[in-house]
This record gives structure tokens, C-alpha cells and sequence, in this order.
């Protein structure tokens, strides 16, 4: 039984991270950053260990069960680990200053879901609240890829990271959600009474 809950909190680390990976490919892209893209090998080689573990995990639980149903799991663990990999040859292109297809731009656009850039403005209702606090998901409508602080990147911030003054976020959602982002997080000072809605 252990074997399957260590196995089952693999898989789902490695779901988690090869989303992460896409995400943050494509905003590498978009922005044209080699810090990113960095990160996303970094999470490559992350995803390398997952792949490892989960391998053997499979194994073990052979040894007990029919083996024939364990062949599912390999297969997802070799898609998963597919999908990363493939993030990672996106972010290389990032790395070595290859300019994306015009065709790229196009895609994007016609996505329900864009990926942009948010500054937290002194002043914003932001500042000094966890996210859990916050609660941008279901209320702005917005998740938070990355933040950016003083030259670091933070990737998959959790609930307990607290927005500070000057933050870059990287975030994914609808362009409703970002503007609306955009108008709390002081970029927007036309928009700053929306800030009374997170409050509700």
C-alpha cells in the first residue's frame, strides 16, 4: 500500500511539473527570456529524476501484482516525461536566440488562455499578502506561473508566498483576468477600486 501512495505522489509531482514546464516554455518564448528558459531545464532535469523513481516504483509493485496493468503507468510516465522533454527543446531554441515563427504569435492569440507579465506598483493591495489570502485564481480568474524578485525567479509559487513590492509575475489566464490583474496590482490606476473585490 505504501508503494502505490509513494508511486501515486510521483505521478502527480510529475503532472505538476510537466504543466509547469509548458508554461513556462511558452513564456520564455514570448518574452524572449534565457532566464526562463534556464528554469525550464532545470525543471527537465527535475523531471528526470521523477521519471526515475516512478520507473522503479512500477517495478516494485510488479513483483506483487499482474504486471500486464502496471504497462499503463509506464506509458504515462513515458508521456509525461515526453511532454517535458519537449518543453525543454522549446526553451533551447530561447537559449540560443533562434526568433520564433510568425506562426507562433498567430497561435497564441487564438488561445483562450494568454500568458503576460504583471508589475506589483508601490502602493498596490498586493503587497505583503500570501496568495492563499488572495486567492487570484478564483477570484481574478488568473494563475500565477513565476515571480520575479530581485533577479530571481520563483517558479509555482504555493499559498504561503507572500507578493512583495516591485514582483514581476508571470501569470496565465484570460485576458479579462489579466486586466483586471493588472488594475490591482497598481498598473492600472483607473482600475484600482477593483481591488475592493478580493476582499469579499
Amino acid at each position: 500500500m505504501t508503494e502505490t501512495c509513494d508511486l501515486k505522489d510521483l505521478l502527480a509531482s510529475m503532472k505538476d511539473l510537466s504543466e509547469l514546464a509548458v508554461d513556462l516554455s511558452y513564456t520564455a518564448l514570448l518574452f524572449d527570456s534565457k532566464e526562463i528558459a534556464h528554469e525550464v531545464q532545470e525543471l527537465e532535469e527535475e523531471m528526470d529524476d521523477l521519471y526515475y523513481r516512478s520507473r522503479l516504483a512500477v517495478l516494485e509493485m510488479a513483483k506483487s501484482e499482474e504486471p500486464r496493468p502496471l504497462l499503463s503507468l509506464l506509458a504515462f510516465i513515458d508521456a509525461v516525461e515526453d511532454i517535458t522533454d519537449a518543453a525543454n527543446e522549446v526553451s533551447e531554441i530561447v537559449m540560443e536566440g533562434i526568433d520564433p515563427h510568425p506562426v507562433f504569435d498567430i497561435a497564441m492569440r487564438d488561445t483562450d488562455e494568454v500568458i503576460s507579465r504583471v508589475d506589483v506598483e508601490p502602493g498596490s493591495i498586493l503587497i505583503d499578502r500570501k496568495l492563499a489570502e488572495l486567492k487570484l485564481e478564483t477570484k481574478v480568474g488568473v494563475d500565477i506561473l513565476a515571480i520575479k524578485r530581485s533577479g530571481k525567479l520563483i517558479y509555482d509559487p504555493g499559498d504561503q508566498d507572500v507578493l512583495k513590492r516591485g514582483d514581476i509575475l508571470i501569470v496565465k489566464g484570460s485576458e479579462d483576468g489579466i486586466e483586471k490583474l493588472r488594475g490591482i496590482s497598481g498598473e492600472d490606476e483607473e482600475e484600482e477600486e477593483e481591488e475592493l473585490t478580493l476582499d469579499e
